[in-house]
C-alpha cells in the first residue's frame, strides 16, 4: 500500500460579526397571549433549539433558541458576484464555468433529460452560529400607505451580533475532476474525446494563471485518459484532470480570500467576517475545530496526491468509450 502524505484538507476557522438577522427562515402566524389573537406576517429568523414546525406560541421562542446564518447563505455570499448572471449549468456553458471559481469550488449539478453530470465542491462550510449569550427581541413593524392588517407586519431579530463556524477544503475533491462518466461521477461529459480533455485543461489552465497575481506560480491542469485512485483495489480508471500543487494553492488562497470578504447586508441588517483562521492539515480531520493549539497557519509541505496516471493508449480509450456508448443505448 502506497501512503498519501502532504496536506489533505485546508481547514479554517470563521469569526463574523453583524446587526440584525440576516438570515430569515420565512413568515409564519404566531399565536400572542397579549392581544389574545394570532399575528400574521411575523418573520422568523433561522434558529437552533427551537422546532420550527411547532412554533405556535411567542413564547416557544425562548432562551434556548441560538441564532444562525445558514451555510446556503453564505455560500451564495461568497460567489455572488462570479455566478451573478448563471442562471443554470448546462453542457453548452460547462466548458466555461468549470475554468471558473464557480465551477472548481462551489460546484455544479447538471440535469438534462437522462443526463446527471455534477461537479462535487471540495468546500464545506458550516453554519455561522450566534454566540450563546446573543439576546432574541421582538420588533413591530408598518408598511407605507393605509393601515390594515397586511400592512403590519413583526420580527424576532437581534441587536449586536458575533458569530463563528468551521470550514474545509477538501483536497482530494479539489485536486481531480472526472471528465468521462465511466464511474458515474463525470463533471463534464458522459464521453468525451481526448482532444476535448486537452483543450479543457489548457482553458483551466489559462484561467488559473489569472489568479497568479505576483507571478510567481506555475499552475497546471493536466488531461489525462486513465487517472486511477492510488490504493484502489480495482485499477479501472477515469479520464479527467488534475491540478497541480501551484494550482491547487492558488484556487485555496483565492477562496480563502473570497471568504475573508463576505460581507452580507439585507433585511435591514448586516453581516461581515472579521477574522479566517487556516491550518494547512496533513493531521487529524478538522483539526482546527476540535485541536487549535496544533494548527499550521502556513503551507509548509506539498498538498496530497491523490491519483496517477496509468498506461493507456489511445486505442484501448476508443475502444472503451464504444463499450460505454452501446450500454447507454442499451439502457435507452
Amino acid at each position: 500500500m502506497k501512503k498519501i502524505n502532504g496536506i489533505k484538507s485546508v481547514d479554517f476557522k470563521l469569526s463574523a460579526e453583524g446587526h440584525g438577522i440576516v438570515n430569515f427562515n420565512g413568515s409564519a402566524s404566531i399565536y400572542s397571549r397579549d392581544a389574545g389573537k394570532y399575528v400574521n406576517n411575523h418573520m422568523l429568523p433561522k434558529m437552533r433549539g427551537v422546532d420550527m414546525m411547532r412554533i405556535k406560541n411567542f413564547e416557544d421562542v425562548n432562551d434556548s433558541a441560538v441564532v444562525y446564518v445558514s451555510s446556503n447563505c453564505i455560500r451564495n455570499a461568497i460567489f455572488k458576484s462570479y455566478a451573478y448572471n448563471l442562471k443554470s449549468v448546462t453542457l453548452d456553458n460547462v466548458s466555461d464555468v468549470l475554468s471558473s471559481i464557480v465551477g472548481l469550488v462551489r460546484g455544479y449539478v447538471i440535469a438534462e433529460g437522462s443526463t446527471s453530470l455534477k461537479r462535487k465542491s471540495p468546500l464545506l462550510i458550516e453554519d455561522l452560529v450566534a454566540a450563546p449569550e446573543t439576546k432574541i427581541n421582538y420588533e413591530q413593524f408598518s408598511q407605507s400607505g393605509e393601515r390594515n392588517e397586511t400592512s403590519i407586519y413583526s420580527k424576532h431579530t437581534v441587536g449586536e451580533v458575533k458569530y463563528t463556524a468551521y470550514g474545509s477544503i477538501n483536497i482530494e475533491d479539489l485536486q481531480f475532476m472526472a471528465l468521462e462518466d465511466s464511474l458515474g461521477r463525470s463533471c463534464y461529459r458522459e464521453i468525451l474525446t481526448e482532444e476535448q480533455g486537452v483543450e479543457l485543461a489548457e482553458k483551466i489552465t489559462q484561467y488559473l494563471k489569472t489568479l497568479d497575481f505576483e507571478d510567481k506560480y506555475e499552475p497546471k491542469a493536466v488531461f489525462s485518459n486513465n487517472y486511477v485512485r492510488v490504493n484502489a483495489i480495482c485499477k479501472e480508471g477515469e479520464a479527467g484532470i488534475l491540478l497541480n500543487d501551484d494550482a491547487i494553492e492558488l484556487i485555496v488562497k483565492e477562496t480563502l480570500a473570497l471568504i475573508e470578504d463576505i460581507f452580507i447586508n439585507k433585511s435591514d441588517a448586516d453581516l461581515k467576517v472579521t477574522e479566517v483562521k487556516v491550518d494547512y492539515n496533513s493531521g487529524s480531520a478538522m483539526r482546527i475545530k476540535y485541536h487549535e493549539e496544533d494548527i499550521e497557519t502556513e503551507k509548509d509541505e506539498s498538498f496530497a496526491v491523490y491519483y496517477e496516471a496509468m498506461p493507456f493508449t489511445a486505442a484501448e480509450y476508443v475502444a472503451k468509450k464504444g463499450e460505454e456508448k452501446k450500454a447507454k443505448k442499451a439502457k435507452k
